[in-house]
This record gives structure tokens, C-alpha cells and sequence, in this order.
């Protein structure tokens, strides 16, 4: 089955095309588990996998990440059923298993899979997946940070969504870099998918070989991205209709330091991905103190969301801290 992962930053418009392009016939876009991004940063912590005690104790952790994550599936999963289709040692394996199952509960036979941070496990993936193609999505970085500063759920505002954008976008140009002459990664702005969908759909639909769809758009025909939608504020735009205009929004939402602030962490990656500042470039130790009060670890909206998903993100976090103090968390070639 053919895979396409996404390679992208939390809050850049991810959960939007993994939904448009599970619209399309041939494609599956689950919502994320970020199974294979945690398992395969913290997968030395099971000593041995081919041993099949320490097999049965990650197939454990997997399936109550499973059961414990924020969207739907068509398809569930039993500690026993994983147990019983993989095979010790083979995390390919397990991670195609669980893909391929979803996509055929859909009647497709193709994957686009979001996962945050995916460029930390481009050796693995290429390894493993070497029929994989990349699409790489990226927003402008003081937008992702009025967006993350919004969202109850993520922990800070500019300052961290700034770092994290600088970090995932220096990885990915660097990875870019290697190979945009190459057929199987692909680069499209934010804001070109909302401004032009169709345009920008016909652009990556030409780049998997497959035809265009005008469906691929009716986001709110879709019964279980309507489903999940609904379930995650972070997410609820995806069972809408495309905002063209969503973007550019950072100037009336972020303050001056603010933004002065994702300029001067973010400028130089701004620059090659065509991104410009609007202000002089300042010193960022020193604009860091001045927005540092406004860097909340807990937002009040957190506390507003209703009690059940409170719930669930515990739930989520606490199956995540087990896997993760397994041992310290290592990359996997």
C-alpha cells in the first residue's frame, strides 16, 4: 500500500489537508495517533524487541495509546489482534498494520500520514518505506503562533511555537535542501492551500500520480472528520469550508513584541521560505523578557473545556509518560 507522510509543525494546517486529502477516493488520512514518532524515539527503552517478553510489553503500550487518542477510527485494535498479525522486532511491521487496516476500512489503498515531527525519523522511514513520498507543509510562523497561542490545549505562546517552527523548519530545509530534485517530497505554503485550494490540491494530487477531485473539498460531507472535528477545539475548522483568508492574522492578534519576537528567533527561515518580517530585526534575549509574562504554561480556556476531554488528554498523557520513562528518549536508524 502506498504510503505519503506529511512533514509539518503543530498548528501549520496539518489536521486541514490530512482531511482534504482523506476526501479523495484512493486516500486515507486518519487523524493522528503519533504512534510511530513515540514509539520511535523511545523504542531502545524495551531492550531487545525480538525477545517476545519485551515485544508483548511495547504491543501493550501501543494499544492503550491506542485506545487513549483524541480522534476516531473506523478501526480498533486489541493488545491480542497486535499480538497476533506482527511479528518481535518488526516495527515496520506493526506501524504498516496498523495503517494499511484503516485504509481498507475505508476501501482505499493509500495513506497520507501526519505525525509531528516526522523529519527525526526520515532514516527509519526511508529504510523502511522506501516506496514513501513527502509532502512538506509549511505556515508563516507568526501565524502558527497566534494559532497556537489560541489553542487551550497546547502548553505557551510565541515563544515556544517559535522555537519549535524555527527547529522543525531548519531540519526540513536541511532534508529539502538534499532532495528537491528528487520525486518524492514536495513543498506547499498554507497559505497558497487556503487562498487557491483547488489550485494547490491539482499541485499535490500531479505530484502522487493520482486525479484531481473536486470532492476532495466538501470537508463537511465527511462523516467521521466531521466526528472527530467535533471533538478537538484545535480541530473544529476542519468541518468547515476553507477559509481563504485565513492568514496575515498574526498583526491583529499578536502584540508588536510579539511578533518582534518570531522575527528575530525565526528570520533566517523566514527568509528562504519567503516569509517577511515587518520589522527590523531586534535581539531576542531581549525581547524573550519583555513577552515572557504572556507565556502561559495553562491557558484558562483549558479549564473551560468539558470535563470528558480533560479526561481523555490525561488519559493520553499519562500511556505517553510511561512509554517515555522507559528510558531516555533516543532516535532510531
Amino acid at each position: 500500500m502506498d504510503f505519503t507522510f506529511l512533514l509539518c509543525s503543530e498548528r501549520s494546517g496539518s489536521n486541514l489537508i490530512t482531511r482534504l486529502m482523506d476526501n479523495h477516493s484512493q486516500y486515507c488520512g486518519p487523524s493522528p495517533t503519533h504512534a510511530m514518532r513515540i514509539v520511535l524515539e523511545n523504542a531502545a527503552g524495551y531492550g531487545d524487541l525480538q525477545d517476545p517478553g519485551n515485544w508483548e510489553l511495547l504491543i501493550e503500550d501501543i494499544a492503550d495509546l491506542f485506545q487513549a487518542k483524541m480522534g476516531v477510527w473506523a478501526t480498533r485494535w486489541t493488545r491480542s489482534e497486535l499480538l497476533q498479525i506482527t511479528t518481535p522486532g518488526d516495527l515496520s511491521g506493526l506501524f504498516r498494520a496498523f495503517f494499511e487496516r484503516e485504509a481498507r476500512g475505508h476501501h482505499k489503498n493509500r495513506l497520507f500520514v501526519k505525525e509531528n515531527h516526522l523529519y527525526r525519523q526520515w532514516d527509519f522511514i526511508r529504510r523502511h518505506f522506501p516506496e514513501a513520498r513527502f509532502v512538506w507543509l509549511v505556515r508563516d510562523p507568526r501565524d502558527m503562533a497566534l494559532s497556537w497561542k489560541k489553542s487551550p490545549n497546547l502548553r505557551g505562546c510565541a515563544i515556544r511555537s517559535a522555537s519549535i517552527w524555527q527547529q522543525d523548519q531548519s531540519a526540513c530545509l536541511s532534508l529539502y535542501h538534499q532532495l528537491e530534485n528528487r520525486p518524492f517530497i514536495l513543498k506547499i505554503h498554507y497559505e497558497d492551500l487556503v487562498a487557491d485550494t483547488p489550485a494547490t490540491l491539482r499541485k499535490v494530487c500531479t505530484f502522487l500520480d493520482i486525479p484531481y477531485e473536486s470532492g476532495m473539498q466538501s470537508l463537511e460531507k465527511n462523516a467521521l472528520g466531521v466526528a472527530n472535528a467535533r471533538r478537538n477545539p484545535d480541530w473544529e475548522n476542519t468541518q468547515k469550508a476553507v477559509m481563504k483568508k485565513n492568514f496575515n492574522k498574526y498583526r491583529e492578534g499578536l502584540s508588536e513584541e510579539e511578533i518582534r519576537y518570531v522575527e528575530a528567533v525565526c528570520h533566517r527561515e523566514m527568509s528562504e521560505l519567503h516569509y517577511w518580517p515587518d520589522f527590523e530585526i531586534g535581539e531576542e534575549a531581549a525581547l524573550r523578557e519583555k513577552i515572557a509574562p504572556l507565556e502561559l504554561h495553562e491557558k484558562p480556556a483549558y479549564q473551560k473545556l468539558p470535563p470528558e476531554e480533560r479526561e481523555k488528554r490525561r488519559e493520553w498523557g499519562a500511556v505517553v509518560n510511561r512509554i517515555r520513562s522507559r528510558r531516555e528518549v533516543v532516535h532510531v536508524g
